[in-house]
């Protein structure tokens, strides 16, 4: 797994669990069938992980491969 693939599996994990979360409370607030709210919320789990995981971290990766980016030099006191 590429470093580009696990930050964006790690990002498409915080913004699955905040939108499951949020689309579970917000139709668990109007009803009560388990049924639509298990689907509803895996949907938007779902949806949100693929998204975030497949596509950005695909194309994040292609690219880190594409462009050569030279490694930068950090110097403690600033640019010299």
């Amino acid at each position: 797994m590429t470093p580009q693939l696990r930050i964006a599996l790690i990002r498409g994990i915080i913004q699955s669990v905040v939108i499951g979360g949020s689309t579970f409370f917000a139709l668990a607030a109007t009803t009560h069938d388990f049924w639509l709210l298990f689907c509803a919320t895996g949907g938007a789990v779902f949806s949100s992980l693929a998204m975030r995981f497949g596509a950005e971290g695909v194309y994040d990766s292609n690219m880190a491969k594409q462009v050569s980016i030279p490694p930068v030099e950090i110097h403690p006191g600033g640019p010299q």
